[in-house]
């Protein structure tokens, strides 16, 4: 019994130094695993943050290209090539600068090569190619950050080095689109309902659009504390602004151009306006008074200004659906000062269809009973101001504008430079559509 329990104690002996020994053996793959756990997961983190840098750099430089999108797109425009020079030098400091305000992997502030940034044209069928010899205006910007030996160094690993691999190359693409349309109605943007595929808020769902429900004001104000809307006080003729694109003719036949070769546009005096009124329009409840014109110019409407228009129906707007507007007599000299502070300012401007053609009318009634048919709205910028009373002159030149509280016609939304030719020229600019 004794030789028993011995060897018994022998051979338990011995499997304790062979269960050791296999620990000892597994634990080495067991290191292994861990450090490769750990790794993968600082390369998964690295990627997302890389990822982050991508998505702000190329949304910060697709905002660049909208500055000189309406000049480019200007009748007897001369100086395409410059402005498309200006806007990818512009989309480029920007994208770098946002890429910077990143880091990943250790890396406090990323750096994007300009080799990097390539900046490209999307077709209506959502196809990019890149933008060689000046063959488009660019609408989308695609860019590649690094963590690799080109660029940020490439990402040093913590265990794997004991399994041979020391680190690890990664980049992360992003292209962000400017996409076009054409305003239909306003609203704080909170509030409005509607989408299309990703594009941005303000999109109606249908032709026509329309506004969501809820509480107005809740995130906007037009006193420049939070989202500032654009539109002017003022109605202009929408053949007028088309046969403009079409000669580049003002509506006093005159030929007006600034530095960049911009044709510009005399808004006031416009001929064939109705009789006792000069285009003045109201963009909230009637009013005759100048304190609120001129707040209207240099901050756009009030919240309760835009629910008043939606309470009364001036919205949606379209070609095919006018809707009324008030206007009031004259245009008045003490408005001048309000102008010339917004002069390079983006604004919308409302466009009307004239009540009859042949013989021309631009509006129902007269003086303080005028109503315009406002059809739409196109992105201008005040170019000079001069002159009083009847010899007032106000120019305009077509600008780039977004409007945070835009709502847009889904079905007129395409690319910039992408929509059907006989859309009608708006400027008017919908939040970016980002992919990777």
């Amino acid at each position: 019994m004794k030789t028993l329990i011995a060897k018994s104690r022998r051979i338990w002996t011995n499997r304790r130094g062979a269960v050791a020994v296999m620990a000892t053996l597994l634990l080495i793959p067991l290191l292994a695993f861990v450090a490769l756990c750990v790794d993968i997961g600082w390369m998964a983190t690295t990627k997302s943050t890389l990822q982050n840098a991508a998505d702000s750099a190329a949304a910060a430089g697709a905002r660049q290209l909208t500055d000189n999108f309406a000049a480019y797109y200007s009748p007897s425009q001369t100086q395409g090539h410059s402005l498309i020079d200006s806007a990818e030098s512009s989309a480029l400091s920007y994208s770098q600068k946002f890429c910077g305000y990143n880091g990943a992997g250790g890396v406090t502030s990323l750096k994007l090569l300009s080799s990097d940034a390539v900046f490209g044209f999307t077709n209506a069928q959502n196809s990019f190619a890149p933008v060689t010899a000046y063959s488009n205006y660019p609408n989308t910007v695609k860019v590649t950050v690094r963590r690799d030996a080109s660029a940020n160094g490439r990402l040093p690993f913590f265990f794997a080095p004991a399994i041979g691999e020391k680190d690890a190359a990664l980049t992360a693409t992003s292209s962000t689109t400017v996409y076009t349309g054409l305003v239909t109605a306003f609203g704080p943007v909170s509030q409005v309902s509607g989408g299309s595929g990703g594009v941005g808020t303000g999109v109606a769902s249908g032709s026509g659009g329309g506004t969501g429900g809820g509480t107005w004001g809740d995130s906007y104000w037009s006193d420049g504390s939070s989202l500032k809307g654009t539109l002017l006080p003022v109605a202009f003729d929408v053949n007028t602004w088309n046969s403009f694109f079409a000669t580049g003719v003002s509506p006093d036949g005159s030929i007006t151009k600034d530095a960049t070769g911009t044709p510009m546009i005399h808004i006031y005096p416009s001929p064939k306006q109705s009789p006792g009124n000069f285009g003045l329009l109201c963009i909230g409840p009637w009013t005759n008074a100048d304190p609120t014109y001129k707040n209207w110019i240099l901050n756009g409407p009030s919240a309760s200004d835009l629910q008043y228009l939606a309470s009364s129906g001036a919205y949606p707007v379209s070609l095919s659906a006018p809707k009324p507007w008030k206007g009031t007599p004259g245009l008045r000299s003490t408005l001048g000062s309000a102008f010339s502070a917004i002069i390079g300012q983006p604004r919308l401007l409302p466009l009307f269809q004239p009540k009859t053609m042949s013989p021309y009318q631009a509006a129902s009634g007269n003086g303080s009973n005028t109503t315009y048919s406002i059809v739409g709205f196109a992105g201008v910028t005040v170019t000079s101001v001069s002159g009083n009373g009847t010899n007032m002159d106000i120019c305009v030149k077509p600008c780039s504008v977004l409007d945070p509280t835009a709502v847009f016609d889904a079905t007129t939304i395409y690319p910039a430079g992408a929509q059907p030719s006989g859309q009608m020229k708006a400027f008017t600019f919908v939040t970016s559509k980002l992919s990777h």
